[in-house]
């Protein structure tokens, strides 16, 4: 989804609603002055333009308007105000009850009040987004834990909150009794995109929601959410794009990236700043690969508002969310066993499910992301049976229709849910694309009003979610990902064959060759020699840290590949 970047005029030294983080190191020095009311500029997305005012539409004072056509060709509004106006609001306000938003300067959203009841009737900055946090776990201080897992680019904690009904009396036995480290974990993430505002809203309400139906205040959903948490961590990330939210309320309403200013973007006019990174096309999986010379290229360009970064990972917001969730899984892997039959179990606290939540879309995407093929058999069945559940869940709590399914949208490479499921092997990986749907006048601006009815619905599904699990397993794929490659490792450890020494070129001649993956992901190249003299056995071990494809170059007598 696209988006039109609007020129705000540079920030006041103690604007009204502050979100300055407390090590805030990544903005360059001088860019607030580079930050002037220079325009509108395309940067080059996949879809939409800024076109025209809107017919009709009423501008605010001193405020140029300007209209975002977003891929669905519905139009939500961009806009800029003078440095006067600026010096008394410094945010953008998306929280108007009409489709078409138009923000209004002189009656900004209240500060969180601190009432728990009053949190979700507005959007919020992310001092209150922590200020809630804070809230929950002083209120719910034995089931929840916040951990922080890394810092953003501009210095902002990446925070993320453990809850989990723990047993501890003397006599204590059963899920709630295991230690948290060696429960299965279902993670849930929004806010890596920072225009998505009902993302964090959403997952926010929903930690409220199983947290009290966990005590006993919700007593139609009580047994289903302590079951959540005596049998699974629910670890919930809300904002995983601190600066870039930040960035939403204070600059540009339609921004979507990080802030990572490695390098910069003109506008109009003599205005630049932080290129940014998309960081859901920034994980070590399927990295940059496309078919389309187009998206090739915009997924390499700065100014794209999908670009890819300089290399996998390079975001420090993905790296944290990168490094909590493998580290997990690699250890759970590490302990894996066999029973008798020889099946392979994982060890403990591996990684149940990813939910990466969008807006918008109305729609549930189970990879892949990266391709409009279809996972290996098995886990499609599994991931299929799960977006059914889910649509269920929705419909029955909100009446509102998702369309489920992997190729949807076009492909994206370097996805959040591709990297889960192809990297750490979490079948029930997936994007939750919230409300509206496709073709919603609201887009991004989600009204205020449905905070509460998505949070509710998305609660509902959440706790279908556990009770599939329970029904349908929630071990790790066998086929693909940690655990797979890690069984693999078993079988090449139990069926290798001793080293001999190697083989001269002309000793390769006739040679046949077989491939393997090891758990190190390091390809191995076995080949079978039979020696020109005649003698038989001579085995030649080619270790690779790539997946490369070999065969016998004709008429050489020497593998190449």
């Amino acid at each position: 989804s696209s988006f039109c970047l609007a020129r705000s005029p540079p920030r006041p030294a103690a604007p009204l609603l502050s979100s300055t983080p407390p090590q805030a190191t990544g903005r360059p020095p001088g860019m607030a002055a580079r930050l002037r009311a220079a325009g509108l500029r395309r940067p080059g997305s996949r879809r939409g333009s800024c076109v025209a005012s809107v017919p009709g539409a009423a501008a605010p004072a001193n405020a140029k308007l300007r209209v975002l056509l977003s891929s669905a060709l519905v139009a939500s509004v961009c806009w800029t105000t003078s440095a006067r106006k600026l010096a008394a609001v410094s945010f953008n306000a998306c929280s108007s009850s009409s489709g078409v938003v138009v923000q209004q300067p002189d009656s900004p959203p209240l500060r969180w009040s601190g009432a728990m009841n009053a949190f979700f009737d507005d959007y919020r900055v992310l001092e209150d987004i922590n200020r809630f946090m804070d809230e929950l776990q002083a209120t719910f201080s034995d089931m929840l834990t916040i951990r922080s897992i890394g810092h953003s680019w501009e210095g902002w904690p990446i925070r993320v909150m453990e809850m989990a009904i723990v047993d501890t009396s003397a006599d204590a036995s059963g899920p709630s009794a295991v230690p948290l480290e060696d429960r299965p974990l279902v993670y849930l993430q929004s806010g890596i995109h920072a225009r998505e505002w009902i993302a964090p809203s959403t997952t926010l309400f929903i930690s409220r929601g199983i947290l009290s139906a966990a005590r006993g205040d919700d007593v139609a959903n009580s047994e289903a959410a302590r079951r959540l948490l005596s049998e699974f961590v629910l670890a919930v990330l809300p904002v995983v794009n601190p600066d870039g939210y930040a960035h939403t309320w204070e600059v540009n309403r339609m921004w979507r990236k990080t802030r990572s200013n490695r390098t910069f973007c003109t506008g109009l006019g003599a205005a630049q700043e932080p290129s940014g990174v998309d960081a859901n096309r920034n994980w070590d999986y399927k990295w940059g690969e496309t078919v389309s010379k187009s998206y090739f290229g915009e997924l390499r360009d700065p100014c794209t508002d999908v670009y890819m970064g300089p290399s996998p990972m390079s975001e420090p917001e993905v790296r944290a969310v990168g490094s909590y969730l493998e580290s997990r899984q690699n250890r759970s892997a590490a302990a894996h066993w066999r029973d008798q039959q020889g099946n392979v179990h994982p060890g403990p606290g591996y990684i149940a499910a990813f939910f990466d939540i969008h807006s918008y879309a109305q729609m549930l995407l189970p990879p892949w992301g990266y391709t409009p093929d279809m996972p290996v058999d098995a886990d499609y069945g599994y991931q299929t049976n799960l977006t059914t559940a889910l649509v269920g869940a929705y419909r029955a709590a909100s009446g509102r229709d998702f369309q489920a399914g992997p190729n949807l949208l076009g492909a994206d490479p370097g996805t959040a849910p591709d990297w889960a499921y192809g990297k750490l092997g979490i079948r029930a990986s997936l994007t939750v694309e919230l409300e509206g749907d496709y073709y919603a006048d609201s887009g991004f601006c989600l009204p205020k009003e449905q905070i509460r009815s998505v949070g509710e619905e998305q609660f509902a599904g959440i706790l279908a979610l556990a009770g599939f699990l329970a029904e349908h397993g929630s071990v790790p794929s066998l086929h693909i990902g940690t655990l797979a490659l890690e069984a693999l490792g078993d079988t090449i450890a139990t069926t290798a064959k001793p080293m001999q020494p190697t083989p001269t070129a002309t000793e390769v001649a006739g040679s046949t060759v077989t491939t393997t993956t090891s758990s190190t992901s390091t390809h191995i190249v076995s080949v079978s020699a039979t020696v020109a003299n005649g003698a038989a056995g001579v085995h030649l071990l080619l270790v690779a840290p790539v997946l490369p494809l070999c065969w016998l170059s004709p008429g050489s007598g020497l593998p190449s590949g």
